[in-house]
């Protein structure tokens, strides 16, 4: 657990108040700016595994200092500083990069773990980060563009101020060693006299595809060193400006520094070339005015955080609904025009960390606030199919990597057609959900329309079929809307497989009927609902049978019926998140807490929903586990705005905001006014609705109802009321009677 922001943040403010002014911000604290709500402590808590160096929205490097014992972001409060990388993944259960790595010394130490110095005056936000170096009195700040980023580092007086630079280092291999990293080789070339170096490194390790991947990189200083150099394997090599191999190698620059000089850095980072590095580094950063780097990014980010306009929120809700936004805005990583592995004119998305993770939240908002990032998207979708000839929901460092469950692009483009997204070629998105669907799903999946168990090896046979048959929804909703009947109905079809696994004779805690393991010959295997299986395991990933036989989001009216009834639903559902059995760690239970609005009583999802939010999104503990490239947030985001998307679908389930006002600025440019009156911590029930002016029945409504902006009024109270009862239920697949 963190301790708690001590007066060191009164530091940090009054440095970021005096920067900001400088910079012709506004100061903290005014009603214009909304960075200062963002709090990068909160994502490095616990388990969120959040990186706490700033980024472009959807920028390419993420710069972040690193600690030994790092969490999956990197770094761990209250560990000392080892140095700053430029490539991260944010928020993730595993990690990847790590690269490039500087730590500025005086004297010089190559050894890892030789160079670490505890902290002091830490600043982070959302585009600027400082701290200073105790061991050696340096001052580090940092900003980023969004290939490239700034370094400025303070020195005291000193004839052996250094700065060094480890090709080697990487955060797989070197900060959390679990997870199995490796450096294959590279290159350093230095130039003393204009400052600059080169090179390029070869990596594996991490999520994401198992090949090896380069990181390249170019940089510049504004001072030429005093002397330069090259290391390997602990061995230096004074005066050398080129170095060539494997081991570990790296190389550094001299300087003299008078007491509080500044030596500035600029750093290009390119997964292509170092031409490209070269580029973004002098491009994005003509100078080295450090300031108007730092006024850009800022600038970027009270764009972005200006979409979200709210009022009445407490001072807490307010910073961790800001940081969550910001969360929101980090991943996947925009690299059009730096793809090294074909040429296209597409865009180029990578660091799709993973798409499991990111459709059910994070894409929906995008479709409200960016709906042009979800288009390049698809349209890098479609072109990683068209070299690729595969398409994994995780696609990190250019790879294909993992399949968490099923072919989750799927939801991604279903989402973005049935909500009307602008500029997606649907005839090519088509072909990326009929390869899916005919090719990609599970062999014995697209023979049986469900996977069977018989071995006790396979994994995931359970929650595998689940999102299959999900996903074969997905798909047959955008074959109907296009015309393709054929696809659409078989496709359809299929997507009720996952009723081959329901075992109506499964009793846990009182319940009937569960998801279970099932062998080909229609055998049963026996299991415990109520177990938790892990990861890559047999059954269920990331949760147990209790979460995943809730997980139908295209059929839930079939399951309130296998359930026994509205009524019985309900309390199975009460039960499960009062006896600790719905894992709210991971994303198979986003939908849960609004499913009650499927049996008429959104007051539960009223009352789950802000039970979440308030016990377990914290500015001292973090998120429910990791934010998963901000999936985390964006759930909280839709949560504070009191309508959640059942994504793959356009419908929207209320359950009322948890503030006065919420102003959504679309990239469209409408306007949707949320409007909470009464609401507070205590008034969390819905009383009645309006849209527009006109009374809502329903506890739902489709993004066609919101799309043009518009003025959605809820009336909120302390008790539970009954206005949705007699409403018509959100729609599922199915009739009553289950027939698809």
């Amino acid at each position: 657990m963190k301790t708690p922001l001590r007066d060191d943040r009164s530091l940090a403010r009054v440095l970021m108040v005096a920067g900001l002014l400088v910079l012709g911000c506004p100061a903290p604290g005014s009603a214009e700016s909304l960075c200062d709500f963002v709090d990068l402590q909160m994502g490095v808590q616990g388990d969120s595994n959040c990186v706490i160096g700033p980024q472009f929205p959807h920028g390419s490097i993420n710069p972040s200092p690193q600690t030994p014992a790092g969490n999956m972001g990197g770094y761990r409060p209250g560990k000392p500083v080892r140095g700053f990388g430029q490539l991260h993944v944010t928020g993730t259960g595993w990690n990847k990069y790590g690269q490039v790595f500087l730590s500025p010394q005086i004297g010089l130490r190559v050894g890892e773990a030789e160079h670490d110095s505890a902290i002091s005056d830490e600043v982070a936000t959302p585009a600027y980060y400082a701290a200073r170096l105790d061991r050696y009195g340096i001052r580090v700040e940092l900003t980023p563009s969004h290939h490239a980023a700034i370094y400025r580092f303070t020195f005291p007086r000193s004839s052996e101020a250094h700065l060094l630079l480890d090709v080697t280092h990487n955060l797989p291999m070197d900060i959390t060693p679990e997870v199995g990293g490796r450096f294959w080789g590279g290159e350093i070339l230095l130039n003393s006299r204009d400052g600059t170096f080169s090179g390029w490194g070869e990596y594996s390790g991490g999520f994401g595809g198992a090949g090896p991947y380069k990181v390249f990189f170019y940089a510049r200083t504004n001072q030429r060193p005093v002397a330069i150099g090259t290391w390997k394997d602990g061995v230096i090599n004074r005066s050398a400006n080129a170095l060539k191999g494997d081991g570990r190698i790296g190389g550094y620059f001299q300087f003299s520094t008078g007491e509080g000089e500044a030596i500035l850095l600029k750093i290009g980072v390119s997964m292509k070339s170092i031409a490209n590095a070269r580029s973004f580094a002098e491009g994005e950063i003509p100078d080295f005015d450090f300031a108007a780097v730092r006024k850009s990014c800022a600038d970027q980010w009270e764009s972005v955080l200006a979409s979200l306009q709210i009022e009445g929120a407490t001072k807490t809700q307010r910073r961790i609904f800001y940081t969550c936004l910001y969360q929101s805005f980090l991943m996947p990583r925009d690299r059009t025009g730096d793809n090294p592995n074909w040429v296209s004119a597409e865009p180029y998305w990578d660091d799709q960390f993973a798409v499991w993770d990111t459709w059910r939240t994070k894409f929906p908002l995008m479709v409200l606030l960016r709906e042009s990032m979800v288009r390049d998207n698809i349209a890098a979708f479609v072109d990683r199919l068209t070299h690729n000839g595969r398409l994994s929901d995780a696609f990190v460092a250019g790879l294909d990597g993992e399949k968490q469950g099923g072919d989750d692009l799927d939801h991604i483009i279903a989402d973005a057609y049935v909500k009307g997204v602008r500029g997606v070629n649907w005839d090519a998105a088509f072909a990326v959900l009929k390869h899916n669907a005919e090719e990609q799903r599970y062999p014995i999946y697209l023979t049986r329309g469900w996977l069977p168990d018989d071995t006790g090896k396979e994994i995931m046979t359970c929650s595998n079929t689940l999102e299959c048959a999900y996903n074969d929804y997905s798909a047959a909703l955008v074959a109907d809307g296009l015309g393709k009947k054929a696809e659409a109905a078989a496709w359809r079809q299929r997507s009720g497989g996952w009723e081959h696994l329901w075992d109506p004779g499964v009793v846990s805690d009182g319940f009937s009927g569960f998801i279970r393991p099932r062998r080909s010959d229609g055998a049963w295997v026996e299991y415990d609902p109520k177990k938790f299986y892990g990861s890559w395991k047999s059954y269920f990933y990331e949760a147990s049978s209790w979460t995943y036989s809730f997980d139908v989001p295209h059929n839930v009216g079939r399951l309130i019926d296998l359930c026994g009834g509205r009524e019985r639903f309900v309390q199975r559902l009460d039960y499960a998140f009062e006896a600790g059995l719905m894992e709210l760690a991971n994303e198979p239970s986003f939908l849960a807490t609004r499913s009650f609005n499927y049996a008429g009583r959104s007051a539960r999802s009223s009352f789950w929903t802000r039970k979440v939010m308030r016990e377990l999104y914290s500015l001292e503990k973090g998120y429910p586990g990791n934010d998963d490239s901000g999936a985390m947030g964006s759930w909280y985001v839709f949560s504070a705005m009191g309508l959640f998307p059942n994504a793959g679908q356009d419908v929207y389930l209320l359950t009322g905001p948890f503030c006065r006002r919420i102003t959504m600025k679309m990239e469209t440019g409408r306007v949707l006014e949320i409007e909470g009156v009464n609401a507070s911590e205590e008034n969390i029930y819905i009383q009645e609705v309006t849209l527009n002016g006109k009374p809502w029945r329903q506890n739902w409504l489709r993004h066609g109802d919101i799309k043009d902006g518009g003025h959605l009024r809820f009336v909120m109270g302390p008790a539970p009321s009954t206005w949705d009862a007699d409403a018509p239920p959100p729609p599922s697949a199915s009739t009553a009677t289950g027939d698809l």
